[in-house]
Order: structure tokens, then sequence, then C-alpha cells
């Protein structure tokens, strides 16, 4: 799981998480287990992702372009050699 990063067409969203408590779900999911690294990959996320204003927005509210930078966000974490957008 570690090696490949997945975003799907069609969001895998959570409805009722925001943008950085997914990151930090899947952050935990890909083993990023110390608090630093994870608000660091939390930061980088939002920030790269232009995703800081919907920090703490519900993803059930974001628009299909922030679904799927979020989705891309989270297959990137980890930084795995392998990533499907598909």
């Amino acid at each position: 799981m570690k090696n490949i990063g997945y975003c799907p067409q069609f969001d895998a969203l959570v409805p009722k998480m925001t943008a950085r408590e997914h990151i930090r779900f899947y952050s935990l999911m890909r083993g990023i287990h110390l608090a630093e690294e994870r608000e660091s990959v939390i930061k980088w996320a939002l920030s790269s992702m232009k995703l800081k204003p919907y920090a703490d927005e519900i993803s059930s509210s974001y628009s299909g372009g922030n679904k799927r930078k979020l989705s891309a966000a989270i297959a990137l974490i980890g930084n795995p050699p392998l990533v499907l957008l598909v």
C-alpha cells in the first residue's frame, strides 16, 4: 500500500470529514506516526493543492475540483513511487 498512490475518478472521500482530517487519517494509514511529520504533510498538502480555505469544512461541501484536489493530495502522501490517476 505504501508503494502506490491511487486517485479515483469518482471521489472516495468521507462526506463528514474535513480535508485536514482526511490527510491526517491517510498519513496514519501510510505509516506517518510522528505528530510533527503528520503536521508537515498536512501543511504541504493543503498548501500545494490550494485547499487552505477549505481545510476545516466538510468534504461534502466541496466543488468537484476541490474534491479531486483532495483525492490527489491523498494519493501523494508518503511520496509513493507510483501514482495512479484514474
